[in-house]
């Protein structure tokens, strides 16, 4: 138990230690990545394969009605059973769910945040300016309600 734990760890960090010095110097590898359909279709999967995977097996073991046998080619079948559910199940997730819902937040609902916020920045500046106070050296607390201005100067609520 003791090496899976820190075999994993150990994988980990000797890929990274020998990814980040040729991703350093060769830095085709990082476009190559980011720009590759396939390499941006297995990284918006994964997250459907990381939440599917538990559920398969779930379903696998309790349907079964007798004990499972353990010979290499029952538990390779099930094994390779187990991905091929879980990567059906996770591609057909991220593309009848994830992606079109990415799709109407940046389409049809952040265009509409973005301009409120622009009107909400551009308007407090609008008051502030056409406030009187004309002053570069102002207070940015100016704007605040008079409770949240007198937090910390009165001390007459706290209990001695």
């Amino acid at each position: 138990m003791l090496f899976i734990t820190f075999g994993k760890i150990a994988f980990v960090l000797s890929f990274m230690a020998i990814m980040m010095p040729l991703a350093a110097k060769y830095k085709a590898i990082g476009n190559f990545i980011a720009k590759n359909r396939l390499m941006q279709l297995i990284g918006n999967v994964s997250f459907g394969g990381y939440l599917y995977h538990f559920t398969v097996i779930m379903l696998r073991l309790n349907s079964q009605s007798t004990m499972p046998s353990y010979k290499f080619y029952d538990l390779f079948g099930a094994w390779f059973l187990d991905i091929i559910y879980t990567l059906i199940l996770a591609t057909a997730s991220t593309l009848l769910i994830e992606l079109p819902v990415q799709n109407m937040w940046r389409v049809g609902l952040e265009g509409k945040l973005m301009e409120k916020l622009k009107v909400y920045v551009n308007g407090s500046k609008k008051e502030r300016n056409s406030s009187g106070d004309k002053s570069r050296g102002a207070s940015k607390a100016q704007n605040l309600p008079e409770e949240a201005k007198n937090i910390g100067n009165n001390n007459s609520d706290v209990a001695t």
